[in-house]
């Protein structure tokens, strides 16, 4: 019975030692981006969290715009943030995680849109949509610098929606996962837009981390060994099929 209670007293220690220098990691995502990251959590939000609480680490999630998000992880206010594309502007300040998700972006249309939207010379003279804070394509910053379209930035891809339903916007651009689950939670009733057959881009999306953050090569790791271990065990693609069989309801 003595052994047993010192057994006991052995593994309660443990614990509490452990707990004691479990390290608290701030991150910040930004919001109204489903099935990806809003308030409600989302498949990176929920990747990370598993990640790093089975890795033995707490972490703390921050909801803030996007724009103010990477700003402030980028001075070192947050540890990492996520999920980004990789680009060369990014390259300058951050390292990056293996690739947790990717992504199709698509041009979306009203439905009684006559558009045919195949490449750069089809948006001249359009006006679209594209939130703040979100990363502009090399494509269409070609467009934009050619003078070929004009583009508005609300605060949400919500606003965008509207704008498109309206006709204030002739087009916007999202994913097929994002768009189901913004239009079922921004409208009161079923709208339907048209899908480009023109795929913008295919962009991994990653959690990223500051260059100068002292502890931003440990987390990266933790994110890729976690990522590697869930694809392994299956729970990944778990993880991945929850949300994507939601948003299709």
């Amino acid at each position: 019975m003595g052994k047993y209670y010192i057994l006991i007293l052995v593994l309660i220690s443990l614990k509490l030692h452990q707990t004691a220098f479990a390290e608290l990691f701030k991150f910040t995502t930004g919001n109204d981006w489903p099935p990806f990251s809003d308030k409600k959590g989302g498949i990176y939000t929920d990747l990370v969290n598993k990640i790093f609480t089975d890795a033995g680490h707490e972490i703390s999630v921050e909801i803030l715009p996007w724009a103010r998000g990477h700003y402030e992880t980028e001075k070192l206010i947050f540890q990492a943030t996520y999920p980004y594309y990789w680009n060369s502007e990014r390259e300058q300040n951050f390292i990056r995680s293996d690739s947790g998700y990717s992504i199709v972006i698509k041009i979306f249309v009203r439905k009684d849109s006559k558009l045919n939207l195949t490449n750069k010379q089809s948006l001249k003279g359009l006006h679209g949509c594209l939130p703040n804070g979100y990363s502009i394509l090399p494509i269409i910053k070609e467009a934009l610098n050619e003078k070929l379209i004009t583009i508005d930035r609300p605060l949400k891809m919500s606003n965008c929606y509207k704008m498109l339903d309206i006709g204030h916007i002739d087009f916007l651009i999202d994913t097929e996962e994002s768009s189901a689950e913004i239009i079922k939670s921004t409208f009161d009733v079923p709208k339907e837009f048209k899908i480009s057959v023109w795929e913008l881009d295919r962009i991994d999306m990653y959690l990223i981390a500051p260059k100068k953050g002292k502890e931003s090569q440990k987390i990266v790791k933790i994110f890729n060994d976690g990522l590697k271990k869930m694809k392994t065990d299956g729970s990944y693609f778990t993880l991945i099929n929850k949300y994507l069989s939601l948003s299709k309801k």
